[in-house]
């Protein structure tokens, strides 16, 4: 037995914040997959928070990103002085006591995540395995983490490359959240680099869940429906060494929406152009992109078959051409199983 689930999800508002739509009061579960902040100054982590808050979702779940450093206390000090650096770098020059101020002392941003929880359900997930029942009677099981690869730890929950990171997620995951993407998955860079992790990817495609959403990589804005082989490749299945060409069907596997198909691109004719206009006309009015995976629909999801890949970048790539203010967030229906009682 399963239950029709509906999920708004949303990555990577910065200092912005997004609007409410209709369709968002009737979302079960709300999540952001973190870079609640630019600069981790204190306003954006309120702005935003607030935002969530008045979202009438039962459950509302939120991550830390690479942007987040005032919530990576291990490394407080270090991210501090990041901040005063990067702003003496970009000739700011607010003056250290204004910055110390926006950054705000140790702990602050953890108090208002804090105090979010109390006023308005908003739960902050460290790295880890959670299961949450619903209020529309469905249980979710789901992982959540933060830290993302970079060629230097240079901010918030980082790891080099060569240093690599453990995923853990559990069996039957439904839902995993991440900051960063998968390598080989939405995760090209404006550069035309991969910037995605090859550990997150061999432990999704292990996993194989319902949703793994993401953000990160802004330009990558995008839903994918990947289609998982019937059976692993040999050899070890977290190796990093698995790829999509090892695991992912390339018949049955499609996009479903990115940024090329949105924005005007070299070859477009002008009737090309004109449509792609139009599409980003229609998800800015209703305010999100919604795409639905439940039996009967066209591209149902079942567990260990399908993944829906989601990067819901929220925040803009500076540099298009065609600039917006922001991007979408996603509203998704899935099913899932219903509890069990106790």
């Amino acid at each position: 037995m399963s239950v029709k689930t509906r999920i708004l999800i949303v990555s990577d508002t910065h200092n912005q914040t997004f609007e409410i739509k209709d369709i968002h009061k009737t979302a079960d579960v709300v999540i952001h997959c973190g870079d609640m902040s630019l600069y981790s100054n204190l306003a954006d982590y309120q702005r935003v928070l607030e935002t969530i808050c008045q979202l009438p979702a039962k459950l509302k779940l939120c991550i830390a990103g690479n942007h987040d450093m005032g919530i990576d206390e291990g490394n407080f000090d270090k991210h501090l002085a990041s901040r005063l650096d990067m702003d003496v770098r970009w000739g700011i020059n607010k003056g250290e006591e204004v910055v110390r101020k926006e950054f705000g002392p140790l702990g602050e941003p953890r108090r208002l995540l804090a105090a979010a929880a109390k006023a308005g359900g908003v739960q902050f997930l460290e790295e880890g395995n959670y299961e949450f029942k619903l209020n529309n009677g469905a249980f979710l099981r789901l992982y959540a983490s933060p830290y993302t690869p970079a060629k230097w730890r240079g901010r918030a929950f980082q790891y080099t490359y060569d240093e690599g990171h453990e995923f853990a997620i559990a069996d039957n995951t439904q839902i995993v959240v991440t900051h960063g993407p998968p390598r080989g998955i939405l995760d090209y860079t404006d550069g035309n680099q991969r910037a995605g992790c090859p550990q997150l990817y061999a432990a999704v495609a292990q996993a194989r869940p319902l949703i793994h959403c993401f953000g990160h990589i802004h330009e990558a804005w995008g839903a994918k429906f990947v289609q998982w082989k019937e059976t692993f490749s040999t050899g070890a299945r977290r190796s990093a060494r698995l790829s999509t060409h090892t695991e992912i069907d390339p018949d049955t596997t499609v996009i479903l929406e990115q940024v090329q198909d949105l924005f005007a691109q070299k070859n477009d004719d002008a009737a090309t152009v004109q449509a792609k206009a139009a599409k980003r006309e229609e998800y800015t009015r209703q305010g999100y992109y919604y795409t639905s995976h439940c039996a009967g629909d066209a591209r149902p999801i079942a567990q260990g078959k399908q993944t829906l890949m989601l990067d819901a970048s929220y925040d803009y790539s500076e540099s298009r051409k065609e600039i917006l203010k922001h991007q979408w967030p996603f509203v998704v229906d899935i099913e899932l199983p219903i509890a069990k009682d106790g």
